[in-house]
């Protein structure tokens, strides 16, 4: 006679108990502290991807993506993602610089924040002026220069007036020498006050744990240690404690503080003719007078509210007439060209690459090509919007084609460099792919209808 009860048999009791021992907690459902959906980590991933596939990092991610992505999603998830270790490296040209790379992971961090943070920053530059010229979509060295021309005769009304003199400067060591704390006040009213997405305390976290985190602490480097005994101590992180030089958020940070100084200079101070590319600005004003208290003025700002020293050797002032000197370029009243400095530059890596070239055999010259290619057409790149035929053409003949005249040739009077067709890899694949008589079907197959009968 069965009275209501069930037996025991240990798969069908539904009776919940209290544990008698509390549950460790390695072994309970692990906290989940923000909620953010995976396929944002999975679109940061193809942002970061974009121009990095070829790198041995992002070789080497792909191989355990999807492993690793949700480990990072969780860490993410559960407030305890922490940076890998970064690798820094030193740039010998231009200038010795110090170079820091975070692992591949924490890279898409940076886009996955950057995907969130870079609209506010826009919108933010559009509000306090729209000068800010550099790591923008539509804006670069080239607008810089076209910008400051045309503020230029605008304000001499087709230099016809006298009275107008250029302020120019930069600030020293400037992502070294950046202040967090300052940083992080105006991040976090910028996202509290802009950002209107459903993970905003999951960006105010991710963001605060990439500013703070210091990757001297935890690093490898991939060149000599010797190179740091010729840096100066001011311009490495292992002696200060700014932005890391090389990470995307760095960039999009110094950014904002050079647009809080912008509306600083253009709304309190009220000079609307003003221009800023990175930490170089150029502002114009009447007089000398004008300009050499604006000058003060500005030093006492940004020691003052920023933190940041005006450098004392790159401080400019001189009447529109002479010139200025902008982002590789000389812009006078009527004419614009290039600067001494980025023709010497070009001059100084062809002739690098003619001593490579005049050290090894065939074989390691046609290895050369590609790259010595880009370099060429990135100079090019940037000379031809100026008056510099002459220039183009006596550094191509001089330095260029008495080594490599073999290997390649230039068309458009001399704007850009072309490999000839048996050195250039792509011509080459398409010509082994059209000889092979079926090829071509193996790598763009043609679509055929499917017969009614089969």
């Amino acid at each position: 006679m069965n009275y209501g009860t069930v037996g025991y048999n240990g798969k069908t009791s539904t009776t919940r108990v209290r544990a008698v021992a509390p549950v460790p907690e390695s072994s309970a459902t692990p906290r989940v502290v923000y909620d953010i959906p995976f396929s944002t980590l999975i679109q940061a991933w193809i942002d970061c991807e974009q121009n990095k596939r070829s790198s041995n990092s992002c070789t080497k991610f792909r191989w355990h993506a999807a492993r690793d992505l949700v480990a990072l999603w969780k860490a993410m998830c559960q407030e305890e993602y922490s940076p890998n270790a970064s690798m820094v490296f030193m740039v010998m040209w231009p200038v010795l610089r110090e170079v820091w790379a975070g692992a591949f992971r924490d890279r898409i961090v940076h886009h996955w924040e950057a995907l969130r943070f870079g609209p506010i920053l826009e919108k933010y530059f559009v509000e306090v002026g729209n000068v800010s010229m550099n790591c923008r979509k539509g804006f670069g060295s080239l607008l810089a220069v076209q910008t400051l021309e045309k503020m230029i005769y605008d304000y001499t009304e087709g230099y016809k007036r006298k009275d107008c003199y250029i302020v120019g400067g930069d600030f020293a060591n400037f992502f070294m020498s950046i202040d967090k704390d300052i940083l992080w006040e105006a991040l976090e009213h910028l996202i509290m006050d802009e950002y209107e997405g459903e993970d905003k305390s999951a960006l105010m976290y991710m963001v605060r744990t990439t500013l703070f985190h210091k990757p001297q602490d935890k690093f490898f480097r991939k060149s000599p240690i010797e190179l740091w005994e010729d840096l100066p101590p001011r311009k490495s992180l292992f002696h200060m404690n700014g932005l890391a030089i090389g990470n995307l958020p760095s960039q999009l940070w110094a950014n904002l503080m050079g647009a809080i100084f912008t509306w600083w200079i253009m709304n309190e101070k009220g000079y609307k003719n003003f221009i800023i590319f990175v930490d170089d600005f150029r502002v114009l004003v009447r007089s000398e007078a004008e300009g050499r208290q604006l000058i003060k003025d500005i030093a006492e700002y940004l020691w003052e509210q920023l933190h940041i020293t005006l450098h004392p050797d790159k401080i400019y002032l001189q009447h529109y007439s002479k010139g200025t000197k902008v982002v590789g370029a000389v812009v006078k009243p009527g004419r614009t060209y290039i600067a001494n400095r980025t023709r010497g530059h070009f001059i100084d890596a062809m002739r690098k690459y003619k001593e490579q070239a005049e050290a090894t055999n065939h074989a390691g010259r046609v290895a050369m090509l590609e790259q010595l290619r880009a370099s060429i057409n990135s100079y090019l790149g940037l000379m031809c919007h100026y008056n510099s035929y002459k220039i183009r053409r006596s550094i191509a003949e001089k330095w260029i084609l008495p080594t490599w005249g073999a290997y390649l040739y230039f068309e458009d009077e001399f704007t850009k460099c072309k490999l000839k067709a048996k050195y250039d890899k792509i011509w080459v694949i398409r010509k082994r792919l059209k000889n092979r008589k079926y090829a071509a079907k193996f790598i763009r197959p043609k679509w055929r209808p499917q017969e009614e009968n089969e």
